[in-house]
């Protein structure tokens, strides 16, 4: 694959909020008053949602390669793992909530 696990893992890592991050701004975006049109909004809350899942996707493949590489993975760096993953499920469990409201 090329590269050190850690850094395969840094890389990795860095996706994971990439795409977190566009999620909140998209999901953020859409729910203010300023865009007037409901499909834009919709649209740019489902992409949001998207995007969460993508990280979320990614976070499992972060995990995966934290079980295979456990000996070149220290245990802070399994720490941030565990603290982003959580952060994820409670972002999709308060997505999920929204849409049912």
């Amino acid at each position: 694959m090329g590269g050190t696990a850690t850094n395969i893992y840094h890389t990795n890592l860095r996706n994971v909020g990439l795409y977190l991050t566009l999620s909140i701004t998209m999901i953020t975006f859409s729910s203010k008053d300023f865009i007037k049109n409901k499909t834009t909004k919709t649209l740019l809350t489902f992409l949001g949602v998207v995007f969460l899942l993508i990280s979320f996707i990614l976070s499992n493949e972060l995990h995966k390669h934290i079980q295979k590489n456990k000996e070149e993975i220290g245990s802070n760096l399994k720490t941030v793992y565990s603290l982003i993953h959580f952060i994820i499920l409670i972002f999709i469990l308060i997505q999920l909530y929204s849409l049912i409201t």
